[in-house]
C-alpha cells in the first residue's frame, strides 16, 4: 500500500506540473463543489486525468487498476491525497465514486 501511495504521489506531482495546452473544455461535477465549467486534461493513456475550474484548483484521478483510481485535490497550492478508492460508475462511465469519503466526480 505504501508503494502504491508513493507511486501515486510521484505521478500526481508530475501530473500537476503538466497541465498543458492539451486541456479541453468540459462540464464537471464534484459532489463537494457542484457543477462547473472546467478544463479536462487526460494525463496518461491508462485514463488518468486532471480537471480544474470554478473554485477547483486541481482534481486528479490516477488509475490504479481497471475501473479503480486514487484521487488527489489541490488546496491552497498544495496537493492532498484523498482517502479511499474511486470506482468508475456503472451507470455513467464519465463518473467516479468514492464511497469511503462520499465523493463523486464527473467530467463530460
Amino acid at each position: 500500500m505504501t508503494k502504491i501511495l508513493a507511486t501515486l504521489a510521484v505521478g500526481f506531482i508530475a501530473l500537476a506540473a503538466s497541465i498543458s495546452a492539451e486541456a479541453k473544455s468540459a462540464r464537471c461535477f464534484i459532489s463537494t463543489h457542484g457543477y462547473f465549467p472546467c478544463k479536462f486534461n487526460m494525463t496518461d493513456s491508462d485514463g488518468s486525468f486532471t480537471i480544474r475550474g470554478g473554485d477547483v484548483e486541481g482534481f486528479s484521478l490516477i488509475m490504479q487498476d481497471d475501473g479503480f483510481a486514487g484521487g488527489f485535490e489541490r488546496f491552497g497550492g498544495k496537493n492532498t491525497s484523498l482517502a479511499g478508492t474511486f470506482v468508475r460508475a456503472s451507470d455513467d462511465p464519465a463518473c467516479w465514486n468514492n464511497p469511503e469519503i462520499e465523493v463523486k466526480v464527473c467530467a463530460w
